[in-house]
């Protein structure tokens, strides 16, 4: 049976139960596409399409699904989902030609991966940066014919990039708790995009320049009338800061 879509996996010291699921999936007629990303060694033999470079390893998640995507394109594939190594995809639940109109968390056993991938300045999506993760589809025509290798950003660190600039471009990371539903393209449906806000970390830098301004304030006797204000105010911020905690 020709697919419209495959599996895209980067893979780097996985264990045999990693190796043992992806088997798993091209049993069951699921095209997997797998790129070494190093120390693979013996484990993947008997696999279909597994590329490696020994020039191109260790280089990272970001420039490595770039090489898949170009794979994929060249394979005449229309589809790829997007899998973490340490996703589990159900082969009961899996049927991405019949479900690509469907929301894509519901063909995941585990939807919530480390790998965090930036969809930056693309002309078919109506928002500029969009994180990706593991159990997604990305429609390929997206990428063509105007393929741009970098257009995967890796975000490695998520404190590193609450502030940071890769490449130019701001980074953001959103809170995995709170799912927004994305209407790129009506082929594929929704998009599952996490956005990761980190709340109390995000709450904790907003007050804090606004407690510099009151506590200041509140020991002035200009401004005598301000520690009253900053009273209630600090009283209202620690029944807030252990909601949150108690709900985490």
């Amino acid at each position: 049976m020709k697919h419209k879509f495959c599996v895209v996996t980067v893979l780097y010291k996985p264990t045999q139960e990693d190796i043992s699921h992806l088997k798993n999936l091209e049993a069951n007629d699921i095209p997997v596409i797998v790129w070494d990303n190093g120390n693979l060694g013996g484990v993947c033999y008997g696999m279909l399409n597994v590329y490696r470079d020994e020039e191109f390893r260790n280089v990272g998640l970001a420039a490595a699904y770039n090489k898949l995507i170009g794979i994929s394109s060249a394979k005449g594939f229309e589809y790829v989902l997007i899998l973490d190594q340490d996703t589990r995809l159900s082969v009961d639940l899996y049927d991405v030609d019949r479900a690509l109109s469907k929301p894509i968390s519901l063909l995941s056993e585990n939807n919530d991966a480390s790998g965090m991938f930036l969809l930056n300045n693309h002309s078919s999506t109506t928002q500029k940066r969009i994180f990706i993760n593991s159990g997604l589809i990305l429609k390929l025509d997206m990428f063509l014919p105007n393929f741009d290798e970098k257009l995967f950003v890796e975000c490695v660190d998520y404190a590193w990039c609450l502030s940071a600039d890769v490449r130019g471009r701001k980074i953001l990371i959103y809170d995995r708790e709170r799912l927004l539903v994305h209407h790129a393209d009506e082929k594929i449906g929704k998009w599952g995009v996490r956005w990761r806000i980190y709340p109390l970390r995000r709450y904790a830098e907003f007050n804090v320049s606004i407690a510099r301004l009151i506590f200041r304030s509140a020991f002035s006797k200009r401004f005598w009338f301000m520690k009253y204000f900053f009273k209630s105010w600090l009283s209202f911020n620690v029944k807030q800061f252990m909601s949150m905690v108690l709900k985490k």
